[in-house]
């Protein structure tokens, strides 16, 4: 899932993800031995023991991804002699689950979403703009300015302050023509103005 698909920061930071992975011969000897009892699957006389130790044998991995159709989830639970929180283990590691949105700042999650505030101003060439940043924001943010000709799609004029604490911020604007220019800031209740110097 995409972080622009969440409705909210909040949901976006809880969304787990779930991804299967296949568990390598050594590690599940490592398992085997951790939960001790790969003496009892080497002894147990079943058609699934059987299949397990012949995996073991010939360097096979083991396929326990929940859903996955080639899974032995199946075949493990098969084998008598295989505890419960052994089964529980191997699946869990199997199938590890993860928060890739956790870390996610509100500038991160509104730029997703294509949120932001801004301040339009007529830009003067040979000039450079100022913002005068009111309140401090929550976060370090980059403030980035945008060229928007009328009729045509607003454009990334390739120059931007990192505005934190409130106080003025300058952006070299060197080398950019004269026009209407707009200046975002990725968080909305941004307190700021802007201007040429």
């Amino acid at each position: 899932m995409k972080l622009s698909e969440f409705e909210t920061l909040e949901d976006a930071k809880l969304h787990a993800d779930t991804k299967g992975r296949m568990i390598s011969p050594d590690m599940m000897v490592a398992f085997l031995a951790h939960f001790e009892i790969g003496r009892a699957v080497e002894i147990e006389d079943s058609e699934a023991a059987f299949a397990f130790r012949k995996a073991m044998m010939f360097g096979s991995e083991f396929n326990l991804m929940k859903g996955h159709p080639a899974s032995v989830e199946p075949l493990l639970n098969q084998i008598a002699s295989a505890s419960e929180s052994f089964k529980l283990h191997v699946i869990d590691y199997a199938n590890p689950t993860s928060y890739p949105f956790a870390n996610v700042t509100q500038a991160q999650f509104n730029a997703a979403k294509g949120l932001f505030a801004s301040k339009n101003i007529e830009y003067q060439s040979g000039k450079d703009i100022v913002i005068t940043l009111n309140a401090d924001l929550s976060e370090k943010v980059a403030a980035t300015v945008w060229r928007t000709e009328s009729g045509f799609s607003a454009q990334n004029a390739g120059r931007n302050a990192h505005i934190h604490l409130a106080n003025k911020y300058r952006i070299d604007m060197s080398g950019k023509k004269s026009g209407d220019y707009e200046v975002r800031v990725p968080l909305l209740a941004a307190d700021f103005t802007v201007e040429l110097i």
